[in-house]
């Protein structure tokens, strides 16, 4: 018999740093061999990023007594810009799939489709809406689509 299909996490986040501003090149010198060795480290916008946006998920998942239940994931992210500028909206994808999965307890591993729109402008009002859903098999992914 399958499961009662749950209910999807929804909410809306600030919109994400682009990948191009996640990472710093570090190089450093290998104490035990004095090699160099250079490291891509998170920059400290994407640490804040992600450290507020785990506070604000955990709240809302509370809040909506929303838990993983240890099953496959399928994720959206419908972007609202603040202007028409041009993007490239996938390097927005990495940064909200880290903190969300971080935040709820669950590895990114598990996450089967990931869907990533832009949806509009609001020059007030830049946003990123994402919608979080347990999926037991592929065929169930954004049923709602």
């Amino acid at each position: 018999m399958a499961r009662e299909p749950r209910q999807p996490l929804e909410f809306e986040v600030s919109i994400p740093p682009s990948v191009n501003m996640l990472y710093l090149n570090r190089t450093f010198r290998d104490k035990k061999t004095g090699k160099q060795i250079t490291r891509r480290i998170l920059t400290q916008e994407a640490k804040t990023y992600k450290q507020v946006i785990g506070w604000e998920v955990v709240a809302i998942a509370m809040e909506k007594k929303w838990e993983y239940g240890g099953g496959r994931i399928s994720m959206k992210l419908d972007l609202v810009f603040k202007d028409h500028r041009r993007r490239d909206i996938t390097n927005c994808i990495k940064i909200v799939e880290d903190a969300v999965s971080e935040a709820l307890g669950f590895d990114d591993r598990v996450v089967d489709s990931f869907l990533v729109r832009r949806t509009g402008v609001d020059k007030h009002l830049p946003r990123a809406r994402v919608s979080i859903q347990e999926i037991e098999s592929l065929n169930e992914i954004h049923r709602s689509d």
